[in-house]
């Protein structure tokens, strides 16, 4: 074998060592997969708004999913938090006495509180009508039910929200689609200046 033939074989491997590398990101004689990864918000009280962001493929510039602390019911909090650094995990709390769920738009979470008699009848709404946060309404024994109805803000379009109250004396709901005012879009079930 001539200078010239080892010359393109070895051209040759490594082009194709390089291509291989681009495509797989890292090449050291073994296939290396960039692990999952999960970040917190600086809180993970439930007394605060938090959020976890996750990358399944970091290393491919796909935005991560974002995963928001919510209200599960007017007193308790489904809490996000991140295992490991890898992986989300979702986990319902319960507000302690005296405290109910909010949401602001940012997050749900445990605030100082009177849930009106909700453990008998009566409706609660977390946002109080307010369209800069999603909300839920619970209607408890509502309309000659037993079992507690949910109502959760939602869009209606990308400029308005479907926005739900307590009416009648806290004996009903009311549903209304309204406009989000300008800079603002409705996302979530809320109007976020955008």
């Amino acid at each position: 074998m001539d200078k010239t033939n080892i010359f393109l074989i070895v051209l040759i491997f490594v082009v194709g060592l390089s291509f291989f590398s681009y495509f797989n990101k890292e090449y050291s004689g073994h296939f290396i997969t960039e692990p999952e990864k999960c970040e917190s918000s600086e809180s993970l009280s439930i007394f605060e708004p938090h959020s976890v962001s996750y990358w399944s493929e970091p290393g491919n510039n796909i935005p991560p999913q974002v995963y928001t602390s919510a209200c599960a019911t007017s007193t308790t909090v489904t809490s996000v938090k991140c295992i490991d650094g890898a992986r989300p995990e979702k986990l319902n709390v319960d507000c302690p006495t005296g405290y109910i769920c909010s949401n602001d738009g940012f997050g749900g979470y445990c605030k100082r509180g009177n849930a009106k008699g909700l453990t008998s009848t009566g409706c609660f709404d977390t946002d109080e009508g307010n369209i800069y946060e999603k909300g839920l309404v619970v209607l408890i024994q509502g309309r000659g039910k037993n079992m507690p109805e949910r109502f959760v803000d939602i869009c209606a379009t990308d400029t308005t929200v479907t926005e739900f109250t307590c009416i009648d004396g806290d004996n009903n709901v009311d549903k209304r689609i309204l406009g989000c005012p300008y800079p603002y879009t409705c996302s979530g079930g809320a109007c976020i200046k955008s």
